[in-house]
């Protein structure tokens, strides 16, 4: 188990991870946060890793920005000593123990992670509690049309929907058999 160490850092000294997977922040909940941290303040500490570039954030970006925009100096962390591929595991570990990496975001870093040296489908399922199986399957999304890759992110398809989609010859074709019944 890694060492963390608990410290208030400026929250310009923080960066944002490079190879975080997860890409898109809603504005209407950074929004809701922002307010939130306005009126309490900001609670749960970012979990930060300590590398060459600096202090990076593994878990919290969206707080971190919201504490921005509220106008905070500092931020509450939870330091670790982390190299880059570490930061990605970290990352993936803490947002799936939450369930709010969407499965394209979880897909494309698992890819990331594979293309690694020395890093298998055992060695990631072992990291990440997963079945071989279980990740090819989620890698299997990386291969649907871009058409259902949105409609999944606009939150017109379920995880369940995109990874059923996943098994079929053409997924378009049925999709659009499914919205006209």
């Amino acid at each position: 188990m890694p060492d963390y160490s608990f410290a208030y850092v400026k929250i310009d000294s923080l960066l944002p991870n490079p190879l975080k997977p997860r890409s898109h922040i809603d504005r209407d909940s950074l929004m809701l946060l922002v307010e939130s941290i306005r009126q309490y303040g900001l609670f749960t500490p970012l979990l930060v890793g300590k590398t060459n570039a600096g202090l990076q954030i593994i878990a919290g970006e969206r707080r971190w920005r919201a504490a921005k925009i509220a106008g905070l100096d500092e931020v509450p962390t939870m330091q670790v000593d982390a190299t880059p591929l570490e930061l990605v595991l970290l990352f993936l570990e803490e947002n799936l123990q939450r369930e709010q990496v969407n499965l394209i975001e979880l897909a494309s870093a698992m890819r990331m992670l594979l293309k690694r040296d020395g890093f298998t489908l055992k060695v990631l399922g072992s990291r990440l509690k997963m079945t071989e199986d279980k990740i090819d399957d989620v890698l299997q999304v990386l291969e649907l049309p871009s058409q259902v890759q949105e409609d999944y992110l606009a939150g017109a398809i379920s995880d369940e929907r995109l990874l059923e989609l996943t098994k079929v010859e053409d997924p378009i074709v049925l999709m659009q058999k499914s919205k006209s019944s």
